[in-house]
């Protein structure tokens, strides 16, 4: 955010300078600022130690059970992210009517999808789609806005439930969590696979270097993502390692 605005400069790989802008920011009111000497950088990807439960005063929990207590802050988060969705284009990237004769050929093994309403009318294959995600992610979505979906309530974390299906996807997921977690993700769901399965995951790459004047977006997710211990990745390593989850990523 501060190198595409111009605020700093970047003068390598992870590396910057203070501009005279920067040295005229104030800074005593930043969170950030006295979060970072407070904590190591083990705590910064501790998802119950991360800069958003240090700001609202309650580490030792989740983002996510944090926002899911107060039911008003987490009915605007869900507006929020149901507009954001109807921004993003990056379901049409992939052409998921190429993978009807698989459906066709073994109709009982479903489409698992990990995300919001928005992704299961968008496979196109006409097979039976299951939802994934938290118990309170599911229930804030109407059964009606889900024709044709089964919901599966779902710890990412924990072992896949859903066996040898033809698409396991994941959409915008892996940029909740570090390299650890997406690893431990993998694993699962490499050990539910069966031998045609495929796995599809949809995330953002941002550039490595920013340029001032660009979008804004991808770097605000970024800041975003670390405040409650994921992140987006670069261009350069976009997937987090997959030898550990014995998966390959073509």
């Amino acid at each position: 955010m501060l190198t595409s605005t111009g605020i700093i400069v970047i003068t390598g790989e992870d590396t910057y300078a203070h501009t005279p802008k920067s040295k005229a920011t104030p800074s005593q009111d930043l969170t950030w600022l006295e979060y970072l000497k407070t904590h190591t950088p083990e705590e910064l990807i501790d998802l119950r130690k991360t800069a958003y439960t240090y700001a609202y005063g309650q580490e030792g929990q989740t983002f996510y059970e944090i926002l899911h207590a107060d039911a008003a802050r987490f009915t605007v988060f869900n507006k929020a992210m149901m507009q954001q969705e109807a921004s993003l284009p990056t379901l049409g990237m992939f052409p998921f009517s190429s993978l009807q004769p698989a459906v066709d050929a073994e109709p009982d093994r479903l489409a698992a999808g990990a995300d919001r309403r928005e992704t299961g009318d968008s496979f196109g294959t006409g097979s039976r789609l299951v939802l994934q995600d938290r118990s309170f992610a599911l229930d804030s979505v109407p059964q009606e806005l889900l024709k044709g979906i089964e919901k599966c309530p779902y710890d990412f974390c924990t072992e896949q439930p859903v066996k040898k299906y033809n698409i396991f996807f994941l959409r915008r997921i892996t940029h909740n969590y570090q390299n650890g977690g997406c690893t431990t993700i993998l694993t699962n769901i490499a050990a539910a696979m069966g031998p045609t399965s495929r796995l599809l995951i949809t995330e953002a790459a941002i550039p490595a270097r920013a340029t001032p004047g660009e979008d804004l977006a991808p770097y605000c997710m970024d800041m975003l993502m670390i405040s409650i211990g994921g992140k987006e990745r670069a261009a350069r390593g976009n997937l987090p390692p997959c030898s550990p989850a014995r998966a390959c990523i073509s």
